[in-house]
This record gives C-alpha cells, structure tokens and sequence, in this order.
C-alpha cells in the first residue's frame, strides 16, 4: 500500500507519457513547476494545492531516497524552505531544467532527472501508437 505524503516528501504524480514531480507541504500544497493553465512544462515554480498538482490524476506516489544514491538527504523542513526558495523560478526545460531536476534537488541536491537520463524516444511513439490504437478498437 503506497504511503501518504508528509511534510518534505517529494511526490509524484504519473501521466500518460511523464511523470510529474513537487515537494509536498504539510497542509496539503505542493511547490513545483506549473503555469495558469495547469500545465507541467511551462510557468514557474508556484506552491499550489494538491489538487492542482494532480492536474487530473487521482493517486501519487511518495519517492524514496537512499542514503547510497543520495548521500545527502535534507530534513523534511529544510527540503521545503529549499523549494519555497525557488518559488517564483521559471526557466523550465524538460531536458535541462524540469519539475524532477528541481524536485530531486531540493531533496538531496543533486540535479538530475530519471526521466530525462532514461529518455527513449522509442517508447514514446510506441506510447502515443497504442493510445491512438486504443482510442479506436472496438
């Protein structure tokens, strides 16, 4: 059973073809990157309800760090004071600069996204091609 989030955790939300990713507040918001419209590749980094980080989605998952992978992890108070220090940051590129790059860091601070280091263009038009075939069997 997957566990609710806590103060400091960073969370995920999946999607389709992309994860999204914030640092949970106690209180139930989220900082991470999001525009006026809801989207997660444009905007800023905002701190929003969790609602409106799930932008459709219904579950999230909480994601662990271990201490071999990440030998620095930050305290839950100081993993959201990093985050709400970035509040207001927008410059997002999903190779460069995305929700996981600056969510992870604020976690561990280390930059870096599995998304971005796993890409494969391959699954996603092998994605988007069983979607479409979806779409339209009966």
């Amino acid at each position: 059973m997957a566990r609710h989030a806590h103060h400091g955790d960073v969370i995920k939300v999946d999607h389709t073809f992309y994860a999204h990713y914030g640092v949970y507040v106690e209180g139930g918001t989220v900082i991470h990157y999001t525009d006026a419209n809801g989207s997660d590749f444009k905007g800023m980094v905002q701190e929003t309800s969790l609602y409106s980080f799930l932008n459709g989605g219904d579950k999230y998952s909480v994601c662990e760090f271990s201490g071999v992978d990440y030998p620095h992890i930050y305290s839950p108070d100081e993993t959201v004071r990093r985050a709400r220090s970035k509040i207001g940051q927008g410059g997002y590129n999903f190779f460069t600069h995305n929700c996981e790059h600056f969510a992870v860091w604020c976690k561990t601070g280390k930059y870096e996204s599995s998304q971005v280091s796993d890409y494969n263009p391959s699954k996603i038009v092998g994605g988007v091609f069983s979607a479409i075939e979806d779409l339209f069997s009966f």
